[in-house]
């Protein structure tokens, strides 16, 4: 459908991303994939180090089945391990061997006083979380539930004479086990998605901002372009004197060439108006205008402090200072220009100055000056001032911060990568000891009837330091600080006192609840592995339990007869392992900051393309709504000498084409959507006789279906418009919702009125007023 000779395809949409540069899920969702992985590495080696705890335990007591029998058990487990580690079966063909084997040691089993026994039941309240340690949901924690309450009776099924005691006690650590873990690792998931998060709309609104930054860099340079060539060549040409060139005062054929050079650069950018551009040098100033006069740096130690800019900063200081040669080749009357480039602690001072006529700011109107000089020096960090008076010449002075060296390798990214795992980090080993003390309060109070009392006093010791010990490093650590030397000192000392609780709280083998000693020896090395930057104070502690656990466990021995080195030692073996698969967990996390900051650093550099890319589709779809057609073939005309330079017509033109410009280059430019429009408006009111006045400033208007609805308005008022009228035109902003006044000097037409009236999401008022026609449109709410 097309009304009054708008485009019915003509669509003013959002330039989105493209969708591989916009996920950012790969970089951002690191801590939840790296949590996921190394809980299924360590999970996996835990499996592989309890099957070996219980063979051992296997030959020390009595069961059904010859040591061949555990042995045959033992191979399976590991055979599936390697298999799955090296990815030739899925996880699951581990895990459902393990738990055969685990259910073949219930079975054998002969005696509930024996060691193997003991074992079972704790490491079996271990194994039966792992569906919640590796996978979501809630069916992992219904497969755990089912997984501790049929080991609970397969013991009444396989062994009756045993009473309900042993079911009880496996009945009550499996369920305080479930129910520890899925709250621990629903925490853990929680805070890995919610830093994944924090960071993915970071990332978000970071490249929200670098493509509004590209595409105003890309306008930029298209109002660049459009000054330093077409604009600068028809003001010139406009205000050429007859007499002059009449007479050969003005060289006709610098004119033409200088049209030349214009037309292939607007063509060259038309072509390519993101391509990278040449570098340049102020040095480049000699071939501009009026012979340069230098003083201070130049040559090789001009172009040594130029390489230290960024190309964009360079870019527009080199641009400022031949726009001020030019305008003193122009106006001033000066024989040449003074530039004096000298450095200032962190800045490249550049001041270019000529003795001429000068002038008087407060007369002159400085809507070039602004847009050439200041908006660009403005927009790359470049401070400008400008000294002037009649007679007095005219000095510019450009002050150009140098940047410091910029991070090498993504260092910022991977210092801020890192401060979100050693975050991450903390907090699971606050967690985790949290839980470790929380398991054994609880196993305590649910089997308080079948302790000893002399281990009671021991057990409830070891609950509380380890909780005073978890909430001091909380508070010592956060907020990415590092473990004090007193904390450090102060968990150490603390390890001897541990292992001697662990083991006293179970009468040194004599107790059944043999899974707290292997819980309360992992607390301290994981707090001192994720509070500490080097991996000493870790492997300290561990010395430290070993060296602590067998004093304690050769006064024990020489103590009480009844006590036996292999009960301690099989004790003490799941701790040891324990530790072993935390360790391999953690130390997944180590050296995840730097892949994290270098897949961000890949995100960012491709959506920094992406943005170019885009950047450079908007701008040219800009010159397209320009309508630059005329312009280039007025250019052409002049350079080829088609039209001569003499003729009043031609110049003109040339002054037509430089307003109409101009009013182009001043339109504000966050808000390029609507630009579009304006420029399509001032491309066919040109073509009309219409003239057109846009705002310099307006409200912006975000949501393209908006700025589809007024940009067709007003181009309708455009063609509406009898020739030889002028449009005025006002955007605002009114509750939220913006608001386009259009202003004719001719009165409309009833159809004319009455097709506004109709126009689409609008609210619309089309009304004569002595002799004028006044439009005023507001963008209606929508229909909840």
């Amino acid at each position: 459908m097309e009304r009054h000779g708008v485009p019915a395809t003509v669509e003013c949409t959002r330039h989105d991303l493209p969708d591989h540069f916009v996920d950012t899920r790969s970089a951002s969702s690191w801590i939840a994939s790296t949590l996921a992985g190394a809980m299924r590495r360590a999970q996996l080696i835990g499996l592989v180090l309890v099957t070996l705890v219980l063979c051992a335990a296997s030959f020390l007591s009595a069961t059904g089945v010859p040591p061949a029998g555990s042995v045959t058990a033992a191979v399976l487990v590991l055979t599936s391990g390697l298999l799955t580690i090296h990815r030739r079966v899925p996880a699951v063909v581990l895990i459902v061997c393990f738990f055969c084997v685990l259910a073949f040691y219930y079975v054998v089993a002969l005696d509930p006083g024996e060691l193997l026994t003991g074992l079972l039941i704790p490491l079996t309240s271990w194994t039966v979380v792992l569906p919640i340690m590796l996978w979501r949901g809630v069916w992992p924690l219904i497969a755990s539930v089912v997984l501790g309450a049929g080991f609970g009776a397969l013991i009444l099924v396989s062994h009756p004479t045993w009473g309900s005691s042993v079911a009880a006690a496996s009945a009550t650590t499996n369920c305080i086990m479930i129910v520890l873990a899925f709250l621990f690792m629903r925490y853990l998931r929680r805070v890995s998605d919610g830093v994944d998060g924090q960071r993915n709309s970071a990332a978000q609104q970071k490249l929200r901002a670098l493509r509004s930054r590209a595409l105003d860099e890309a306008t930029l340079e298209y109002i660049r372009v459009l000054h330093d060539t077409v604009i600068n060549t028809f003001g010139v040409i406009g205000r050429l004197d007859p007499y002059q060139i009449g007479t050969g005062q003005i060289d006709t054929v610098q004119v033409r060439e200088r049209c030349r050079r214009d037309l292939r650069r607007v063509e060259e950018f038309q072509r390519h108006p993101g391509a990278e551009r040449v570098a340049v040098s102020l040095t480049d100033l000699d071939h501009v205008g009026l012979p340069i006069e230098w003083t201070g740096l130049r040559d090789e130690a001009l172009r040594a402090h130029e390489r230290l800019l960024l190309s964009t900063t360079l870019d527009a200081l080199y641009g400022c200072a031949m726009e001020a040669v030019l305008n003193a080749t122009k106006h001033s009357g000066a024989t040449h220009v003074t530039c004096d480039v000298h450095r200032v602690e962190h800045e490249l001072v550049v001041v270019v100055s000529d003795s001429g006529r000068g002038f008087n700011r407060s007369q002159v109107r400085e809507r070039g000056i602004a847009n050439s000089i200041f908006a660009r020096a403005e927009a790359n960090g470049i401070r400008v001032a400008l000294r002037t008076a009649p007679g007095r010449g005219t000095t510019l002075t450009l002050r150009c911060p140098i940047p410091k060296p910029a991070p090498i390798g993504g260092a910022a990214l991977a210092a801020e990568a890192r401060n979100e795992i050693r975050d991450f980090k903390l907090r699971l080993g606050v967690v985790w000891g949290l839980q470790a003390t929380l398991t054994g309060a609880l196993l305590e109070v649910f089997n308080w009837q079948r302790l000893m009392w002399p281990a009671v006093f021991p057990a409830v010791l070891l609950v509380a330091i380890l909780g005073s010990l978890t909430l001091a490093t909380w508070l010592a650590c956060r907020r990415w600080r590092q473990a004090p030397l007193l904390l450090t000192l102060l968990l150490l000392s603390a390890v001897p006192v541990v292992s001697w609780c662990s083991l006293a709280g179970i009468d040194f083998g004599r107790g059944e609840l043999y899974f707290v000693p292997a819980v309360a020896a992992t607390v301290i090395p994981v707090l001192l592995y994720v509070t500490s930057v080097s991996r000493r104070p870790f492997a300290i502690s561990i010395l430290l339990h070993l060296l602590s656990t067998g004093a304690i466990a050769v006064w024990a021995l020489r103590s009480n007869a009844e006590i036996e080195w292999c009960t301690i030692a099989l004790i003490e073996a799941p701790s040891l392992g324990l530790i072993g698969v935390l360790f391999v967990f953690l130390r997944s996390f180590r050296a995840i900051g730097t892949q994290i900051a270098r897949s961000r650093q890949e995100v960012e550099e491709a959506a920094r393309d992406a943005a170019a890319s885009e950047a450079a589709v908007a701008v040219k779809k800009q010159w397209s709504a320009s309508n630059l057609k005329p312009s280039i073939e007025l250019l052409r005309g002049i350079a080829d000498g088609t039209l001569l330079l003499d003729d009043p017509e031609t110049r003109e033109r040339c002054e037509r084409e430089e307003s109409r410009l101009r009013q182009l280059i001043t339109l504000p430019r966050d808000a390029s959507l609507m630009n579009w429009w304006f420029a399509l408006a001032a491309s066919e009111a040109e073509g009309r006789g219409v003239t057109l006045v846009l705002p310099a400033e307006y409200a912006k208007v975000a949501e393209s279906g908006h700025v589809q609805t007024l940009g067709t308005l007003l181009v309708e008022c455009v063609y509406s418009a009898p020739a030889g009228s002028t449009l005025s035109v006002n955007l605002i902003e009114q509750a939220g919702r913006p608001r386009m006044l259009v202003v004719s000097d001719a009165e409309a037409t009833d159809s004319t009125l009455e097709m506004l009236h109709a126009s689409e999401g609008l609210s619309v008022v089309a009304q004569r007023l002595r002799g004028q026609t006044l439009v005023e449109a507001i963008v209606r709410e929508r229909e909840g």
